[in-house]
């Protein structure tokens, strides 16, 4: 086994499985709505809350991958490129519907943390970073996988 595993000291795989464990939590709903706050929405349909959770149990799949293979190979840049499509379409779509978010997240703040919150994010500020992180991750895997321009 070599010593140089740059994969290994990444903490992708940690932030991955924390946010599977973190969205399946949510869907379920929170236990105390006094202490914790909703986001994810749990009437959220069953199909898009099983191809969430199933997005992010490939991405841990796809960072064990390559840590096993100990660098990104063509092939799992085009999975991780897939992934990521697919996951754009599974989180933005039930957003931009405004099925995936509570409403009442602000209202939420003020009973957790007794004050006054103005805070919204529009949804359309949310894709938009999940678009531009997806891209981003699919560029990082294909550049670190070699490919390159002719």
């Amino acid at each position: 086994m070599r010593a140089d595993r740059s994969v290994r000291r990444a903490p992708s795989s940690r932030f991955l499985l924390a946010l599977n464990a973190v969205a399946v939590w949510q869907f379920g709903g929170v236990a105390d709505d006094g202490q914790q706050i909703q986001v994810l929405n749990p009437n959220l349909a069953l199909v898009w809350r099983v191809l969430i959770i199933t997005v992010l149990t490939a991405d841990i799949l796809l960072v064990a991958l390559v840590w096993w293979a100990d660098r990104w190979t063509p092939a799992l840049a085009v999975a991780n490129l897939l992934a990521n499509t697919i996951g754009v379409v599974v989180t933005v779509v039930p957003l931009v519907q405004g099925d995936l978010l509570v409403n009442d997240v602000p209202q939420q703040l003020v009973g957790v943390f007794d004050g006054a919150v103005d805070w919204s994010v529009p949804s359309g500020t949310i894709a938009a970073i999940v678009i531009v992180w997806a891209i981003w991750d699919g560029l990082h895997g294909v550049r670190r996988a070699g490919f390159r321009r002719s």
